[in-house]
């Protein structure tokens, strides 16, 4: 027979037994909550994307919630014995996490998160320029790229430089935000720029040969020039005749008029009395003359005896 001691010693046995086996099951149910899994678990943002979801059993609905998610929240149910859930162009706008909620009529099952969007810091953006803003072949061409916001140079940027597909440069940037290079051919390059945290630029240089560039005809027009004959018009000469009157009296002109003439009248008379004088003194010279002579000439009267 068994003693007391014995009995007791099996009954903690299987006591020990049910509980492990009462954990068991609650370990296998948490074990299925913790089967929910989305593929992906990552989306770009202003993506569609088709997502699909394994759920730990059958007859569940999954809902979809977060990051601006298009027409969200979205919620589908497994099909007959499926145990997965199919979500078609999910399109998240905003940055962070989209909720997985795998539910049934009672309660909630499981969950997990999709992230929506990178969870590093947002690019930047570059700008670039380069120095000629007309390369020749030939010719050192020199990029410089700088951050947009802050315009600092940029160092440690990656450039590649292709002609009709072919790598013909790369190297990274200075310190200064510098890159040199020398096109040896005509055409258009395509570049490319590449630094982490930063988005991808891609761009073209088109470089012309020396003697496009250089080269310039110059055409000279022949100009004649046609003088024409001109006939030179006289304008009608217009005399106008300004009469200054004094108030009540004779015009001004008959008066100057007057005066003119009796200065010619006394200029005449004075000449005339001079010439009269002159006359006089010729007619006296000449009687005195006379007189000379016919005494002279008279012969003495000789006294006869």
């Amino acid at each position: 027979m068994e003693t007391t001691m014995e009995k007791s010693k099996k009954m903690k046995t299987t006591k020990f037994f049910m509980q492990g086996l009462v954990i068991f099951g609650i370990l296998m149910l948490m074990g299925g909550a913790s089967a929910t899994v989305a593929n992906p678990d990552t989306i770009n943002l202003f993506t569609p994307t088709n997502i699909n979801i394994t759920v730990g059993q059958t007859n569940v609905n999954v809902t979809l919630d977060g990051a601006g998610i298009t027409g969200g929240p979205l919620t589908q149910a497994t099909v007959g014995v499926n145990t997965w859930v199919f979500f078609a162009n999910v399109e998240a706008k905003l940055r962070g996490q989209i909720l997985v909620t795998e539910f049934n009529a009672t309660a909630t099952i499981g969950t997990t998160t999709i992230q929506a969007g990178s969870v590093r810091r947002s690019r930047r953006y570059m700008d670039y320029s380069y120095t000629p803003e007309e390369p020749l072949a030939g010719e050192e061409l020199t990029l410089e790229v700088v951050d947009r916001v802050r315009e600092d140079p940029l160092d440690d940027v990656e450039v590649d430089v292709f002609l009709n597909g072919k790598k013909i440069a790369y190297g990274l940037t200075d310190n200064d935000g510098l890159f040199v290079f020398t096109p040896a051919e005509i055409g258009d390059y395509a570049v490319k720029m590449d630094k982490t945290d930063y988005h991808l630029v891609e761009f073209s240089i088109s470089v012309a040969s020396e003697a496009a560039a250089t080269t310039t005809t110059t055409t000279l027009a022949a100009t004649t020039t046609t003088l024409a004959a001109t006939t030179p018009t006289l304008a009608p000469v217009t005399t106008t005749t300004m009469a200054v009157e004094d108030d009540g009296g004779l015009p001004i002109v008959w008066i100057l008029l007057i005066v003119v003439i009796l200065i010619v009248v006394a200029f005449v008379a004075m000449k005339g009395k001079g010439g009269a004088e002159e006359t006089e003194e010729e007619t006296e010279e000449e009687t005195a003359e006379d007189t000379t002579s016919g005494m002279v000439e008279e012969e003495p009267i000789e006294e006869k005896e």
